[in-house]
């Protein structure tokens, strides 16, 4: 898989983004934590390496360690959750 998460001081400001976009991940978790689907935060950043992104939730491996720094612990801990979570709803086809 290639580079999920850049961060890049000329691309928002450092903000951390999915590889290749300006789309910020916390984009991604902002989403889940309000209920949506991983459809509906797909179709409304179709920008967001959406295989990337799966196959990272369906193996566990979201790089969620590139955001330390940039978000805090308990964010981050919120944010391996709803990674679980949304991991746990493609495991049954959600």
């Amino acid at each position: 898989m290639t580079e999920l998460i850049q961060i890049d001081a000329a691309i928002l400001g450092g903000t951390p983004c999915f590889h290749g976009s300006r789309t910020p991940v916390v984009v991604l978790f902002y989403y889940l934590a309000n209920g949506h689907t991983l459809s509906e935060i797909f179709e409304a950043y179709p920008a967001m390496p959406r295989e990337s992104v799966v196959d990272a939730l369906r193996t566990g491996e979201f790089p969620l360690t590139a955001m330390r720094g940039h978000v805090d612990d308990e964010e981050l801990a919120l944010w391996k959750i709803l990674a679980d979570e949304a991991c746990s709803g493609l495991s049954r086809g959600v």
